[in-house]
């Protein structure tokens, strides 16, 4: 039996802007204020970078969201929660805004929205939802859906 995986990317221009802001503010604010405000702000501006980009992951494990190439933080959904994913086009103003928004325990639902654009649609069997930013998300939501039906 042929193993099936994909992965794909979704990248935001937008964190880069910011960083630069607040890099460039807390140079100032290190020179004219107080060294380690300057500190505290320039590492604000490098905890920005973990919005910068996704990487979303589909195997017969599941499904597996990484935040900026790194191993950890991550979002997991084990393939037996989930009854059904679809490609959808993700508007950030429908989910509150950019980030990772909601609560799967006290909302039902959640979503890491990093730009406008295609994502996938996760419904859940425990009636949540979950939808996150990802780029090519048809060919995502086609391998998912391929392994929901060998599951079954």
């Amino acid at each position: 039996m042929k193993t099936i995986t994909w992965t794909s990317t979704a990248k935001a221009k937008w964190p880069y802007y910011l960083m630069v802001a607040f890099t460039v503010h807390a140079v100032f604010q290190g020179i004219f204020v107080a060294w380690w405000l300057g500190l505290l702000m320039f590492l604000n501006s490098l905890l920005i970078l973990l919005s910068v980009s996704i990487r979303v992951a589909i195997s017969a494990k599941g499904v597996t969201v990484y935040y900026s190439q790194l191993p950890r933080p991550r979002k997991q959904i084990p393939i037996e929660n989930i009854k059904h994913v679809e490609a959808i086009d993700i508007e950030p103003c429908e989910y509150g805004g950019w980030g990772y928004r909601g609560s799967m325990k006290a909302c039902g639902s959640s979503a890491v929205v990093i730009r406008k654009g295609e994502g996938l649609k996760l419904q859940l069997h425990d009636t949540n939802t979950f939808v996150v930013t990802v780029d090519d998300a048809a060919k995502g939501a086609a391998t998912l859906n391929e392994l929901l039906v060998r599951q079954d």
